[in-house]
């Protein structure tokens, strides 16, 4: 049924981009993770797909992928929304904070060494201290530094080629890969790269986290290490089977909840819970090896944990509407605005960067007017009282 999965992701996806015209349309843009993660994974490189004990599995993400195609469809009256004018003046700030929240990361980076190995061992160590907050702001940051200054200038600087490269600094595969997806979506909505341009332009970006991840791990321990790193699927099956067979109660919406704590860095909370969010299945499932730090992904599971097919269903439609809803406000505005709300939609922590960024180009905008303005009778520039 896994295999049906896939088909049915492969048929939306085609039909997604034939309607859409562009490849990192809002549908593919969602199912994305699920198909690389889950599905792909499992078919190909586990190759351990059982029917009977995988079924619920199965059927979770097929009503999962339809229900995001749903979500797609339904489409609200949109409009265009002013850029973000002193990308310069942000941007100089971004790199101030970009470095504050660096400085705390570098002693774990130099312990672990500037290789692929080293920059895997500074992530698989980094996350699991008081400063994973740190690093997952700075990533953000990174991001917002490097496409606001691309979306200014609209081709590539030096600045672009110094900055691209820190993102395999950070050790993660999924981090090359989001920064190489929002790439693609700069070229395909500020350059107008066409659907084979971008398709080869995914080949190669495949090749480099490829090439990336055989330099990260021997090659005797590949296989092993994929396997254990791709054992998403099976405790998403895990969690689904637990529900459906009456062994765990439903959390009703807990999870979701109270992974928002995630945003507040146990640096500035000492006592905050360890069990919150995905974790708290972790310690209801695996407590012992939760205790020790092992936190494995249940994918979809987390959410079919909270309200079962119901979270299922409505989160699908909801993200895919949302996703569908900033695409044509990236459409009809084609700016620095318009495509951080595409490619980070209703993100809590981004939304607060985002509205600090509007009310600061607000004010800087309003400044400017109320210091220089034109007198009527002259023409010339005079200084505003």
């Amino acid at each position: 049924m896994l295999i049906l999965a896939l088909i049915i992701s492969c048929i939306l996806a085609i039909v997604s981009i034939g309607r859409y015209k562009r490849v990192f349309n809002p549908f593919i843009i969602e199912i994305y993770f699920t198909v690389l993660f889950l599905i792909v994974p499992q078919l190909f490189i586990i190759k351990e797909v059982s029917e009977k004990d995988n079924f619920y599995s199965d059927l979770v993400i097929i009503v999962y992928v339809s229900s995001i195609f749903i979500g797609t469809m339904i489409n609200f009256r949109y409009f265009s929304l002013k850029q973000i004018e002193n990308v310069k003046v942000i941007n100089n700030l971004n790199i101030v904070l970009y470095v504050l929240l660096v400085l705390p990361l570098v002693p774990f980076l130099l312990a672990a060494g500037f290789s692929a190995h080293g920059f895997r061992q500074f992530y698989e160590t980094v996350v699991f201290t008081k400063f994973a907050s740190f690093y997952e702001l700075s990533k953000l940051v990174l991001y917002f530094i490097i496409f606001f200054k691309l979306i200014k200038r609209q081709k590539f600087t030096l600045g672009f080629f110094i900055l691209f490269p820190l993102v395999f600094v950070y050790g993660s595969r999924f981090v090359i890969l989001e920064a190489i997806i929002y790439l693609c979506v700069f070229l395909e909505q500020f350059k107008n790269l066409g659907v084979k341009r971008i398709v080869f332009t995914c080949f190669i970006g495949a090749a480099l986290i490829g090439v990336y991840t055989s330099l990260q791990f021997t090659t005797d321990t590949m296989r092993d290490i994929l396997a254990s790193y791709f054992d998403i699927y099976k405790n998403q099956s895990l969690v689904i089977n637990k529900m459906m067979n009456g062994e765990m109660e439903y959390y009703h919406g807990e999870l979701y909840l109270s992974s928002y704590l995630k945003f507040i860095p146990r640096i500035l909370w000492e006592g905050k819970p360890k069990q919150y969010g995905f974790a708290l299945l972790n310690y209801a499932i695996l407590p012992e090896q939760a205790a020790a730090g092992y936190m494995p992904s249940f994918g979809l599971g987390v959410l079919f944990a909270d309200f079962g097919f119901i979270s299922i269903i409505t989160t699908g439609i909801m993200i895919g509407f949302i996703r569908n809803f900033f695409y044509r406000l990236l459409q009809a505005s084609r700016n620095n605005i318009s495509f951080f709300l595409y490619i980070f939609p209703l993100a809590f922590i981004t939304n607060i960067f985002l509205i600090f960024y509007l009310g600061l180009d607000y004010l800087l905008r309003k400044s400017k007017k109320s210091i220089v303005s034109i007198d009527p009778g002259t023409d010339n520039l005079i200084e505003s009282k």
